[in-house]
C-alpha cells in the first residue's frame, strides 16, 4: 500500500481507492485528459489470486490500442518463439473472420479479446469489500497492449473496416468488441495464459451442424430434419454413429451426407467445399426456398411409398422409439448412411433436370426391395473380413438347426457406391453415364463409415 487509498496490485498497476464512484470517474477523467490516455470503464474481478478488468473497446480504436506486431513468425526458433507474444499470424484465419463480418454487418457476434498490458496503468474504484465491482482504467496511448488470445479476431476487425464501403465502415467503427485485460509483465505467464485460454473443445461436427444455421448448407439439413417426419425426432444430434442400441434412426451427419448429394451430386464432397457450394448454388433467400421445398417435397414423397420409411415415420417420440431399433435390425439398406447416399444422389438427377415426371422415378426408387439380400445392392453389401482377408462367420438358426453364414455388412468406398447408384438408376427407368472407376477409398466421413460397419 503506497498510502491509504491505493493499492500496488502488481509494480505495473495500482489501484486507487476513492470514497465514491463518481470520485473515481472524475480522478480518471482528469488523468487521462492530461497524459494523452484514455479512460475506459471496466469492471473489476478477480479470479484466483490475480485481479483483471473487463470492459469493451470500440472497433475503431483497436488497432491504435493493440500492438498486433509481436507475433511469432514460421520458421522461428524456441527464443523467438518464447520472446514473441502470440503465435504466428494466419492470413487466412484473418480473411475468414472479416469475410464473416462483412457478409453479416447487422447480426455478427465476435467473442472477446483476452489483453496483456505490460506498461503502468492506473485503476480507480470506490472502497468497498466486493471482489466484483465497478472501476475506471487510465492507458496511455504509449502502453504495448497485445492480445493473449484473440489476435486474429483483432486482424480481422481491422481487415473488415479496411474492406467495407464508408456507409458500413461508419456504423461499423462505433461497435464494440469485449475485451478482458490482465496485467502481466513476466512473458512465460503472458504465454502461459495463451495457452489456457486455447483449451477449449471444438464443437463435434454433428454439433456445429445444428448450431451454425448462417451455412446455407446447415440450414437445408437442420429445416430437413423438422419438416420430413421419416427425420423428425428420428435424428441423434451429437453421435458419430449409430450404435446397434441406439433409438435414434439417422445422425445428423448422415442426413448431411443425403443433403449434399441432393444439392450437389456428390455425397463425399468435403464439409468445406459443400459450405462454399451451397453459398454459390443459393446465393438468394429466396432460391434457398424453393431448393428447401423440392427437397422436402422429394423426401415425404418417398416417405409416403417406401414402407418402412412410412413405418419409421409414423413412430412417435418417446417410449415407442424402440421399434426404430428393431427396425434397423432388418437389414433395409436405406436405413443407413449408403442408402441416404443413393437416395440422395438419384434425387439430384430428378429434381436437377427440372423433369415435370419426377414422381414416376421417384415411386419406382420408393418400390424397389431395399432388403440388403437383393442381388441389386451387391456392390455394396459384401462378407465381412477379419484382418487376415478371412470371411467372418456367424451362427444363424434356421429351421430349427444352427448353420455358419458370411457375416455381411456395408462397404462405403466410393466406386462401389457408385455401381450401386448406376445399377438402382437402371433399376428405376433412368439412362444414367456408366460409373467412372475411382481408387478403392473409403469417403471422408468417418461417421458414414463407422455407421455402416455395425449395420
Amino acid at each position: 500500500m503506497t498510502d491509504e487509498n491505493t493499492l500496488q496490485l502488481t509494480s505495473k498497476v495500482n489501484i486507487t481507492e476513492c470514497e465514491t464512484f463518481p470520485q473515481a470517474l472524475s480522478t480518471a477523467t482528469e488523468e487521462a485528459g492530461n497524459t494523452g490516455g484514455h479512460a475506459y470503464p471496466v469492471v473489476m474481478f478477480r479470479q484466483g489470486k490475480r485481479i483483471s478488468f473487463s470492459g469493451a473497446l470500440p472497433m475503431k480504436r483497436v488497432e491504435s490500442f493493440l500492438d498486433l506486431q509481436r507475433s511469432a513468425r514460421k520458421g522461428d526458433s524456441m527464443d523467438k518463439l518464447r520472446a514473441a507474444t502470440n503465435r504466428p499470424h494466419i492470413p487466412e484465419h484473418t480473411a475468414a473472420i472479416a469475410n464473416y463480418i462483412k457478409e453479416n454487418p447487422e447480426d455478427y457476434i465476435i467473442p472477446g479479446l483476452t489483453i496483456n498490458v505490460q506498461a503502468p496503468i492506473n485503476v480507480y474504484t470506490a472502497k468497498g469489500s466486493s471482489t466484483i465491482k465497478a472501476a475506471y482504467m487510465v492507458v496511455p496511448d504509449t502502453a504495448p497492449a497485445s492480445p493473449t488470445d484473440g489476435q486474429h479476431r483483432a486482424h480481422g476487425i481491422l481487415k473488415a473496416l479496411e474492406e467495407m464501403d464508408p456507409e458500413k465502415r461508419t456504423s461499423f467503427a462505433q461497435d464494440g468488441v469485449a475485451f478482458m485485460l490482465t496485467c502481466e509483465s513476466n512473458i512465460e505467464k503472458a504465454h502461459q495464459d495463451f495457452a489456457d485460454c486455447s483449451k477449449t473443445k471444438q464443437l463435434p461436427p454433428a454439433m456445429l451442424t445444428v448450431y451454425d444455421l448462417r451455412n446455407r448448407a446447415n440450414g437445408l439439413v437442420i429445416k430437413l430434419v423438422d419438416v420430413c417426419p421419416v427425420f423428425k425426432d428420428k435424428v441423434d444430434s451429437t453421435a458419430k454413429s449409430i450404435g446397434n442400441n441406439s433409438a435414434a434412426l439417422f445422425t445428423t451427419n448422415q442426413v448431411r451426407q443425403m443433403v449434399k448429394a441432393l444439392l450437389t451430386g456428390d455425397f463425399a464432397m468435403a464439409d468445406g467445399t459443400f459450405v462454399e457450394s451451397a453459398k454459390q448454388l443459393l446465393p438468394t433467400p429466396e432460391l434457398y426456398q424453393e431448393t428447401l421445398g423440392k427437397f422436402e417435397e422429394f423426401i415425404n414423397y418417398l416417405t409416403e411409398h417406401l414402407d418402412v420409411w412410412k413405418e419409421a415415420s409414423h413412430v412417435p417420440p418417446g417410449i415407442q422409439h424402440a421399434k426404430l431399433k428393431q427396425m434397423r435390425s432388418r437389414g433395409y439398406v436405406c436405413l443407413t448412411a449408403t442408402g441416404l447416399n443413393i437416395i440422395g444422389r438419384i434425387g439430384h438427377e430428378l429434381l436437377a433436370s427440372g423433369a415435370p415426371d419426377w414422381k414416376q422415378y421417384a415411386l419406382k426408387l420408393a418400390q424397389l426391395d431395399w432388403q440388403k439380400s437383393n442381388p441389386l445392392w451387391a456392390d455394396v453389401v459384401q462378407p465381412k473380413k477379419d484382418k487376415l482377408g478371412n470371411v467372418v462367420m456367424e451362427d444363424v438358426h434356421v429351421n430349427g438347426h444352427i448353420e455358419k453364414r458370411p457375416v455381411m455388412q456395408l462397404v462405403t468406398n466410393r466406386a462401389p457406391l457408385n455401381r450401386a447408384i448406376y445399377k438402382a438408376s437402371q433399376a428405376i427407368g433412368l439412362t444414367p453415364p456408366p460409373p467412372t472407376e475411382t481408387p478403392e477409398e473409403d469417403t471422408p466421413d468417418e461417421e458414414m463409415a463407422e455407421a455402416d460397419k455395425a449395420f
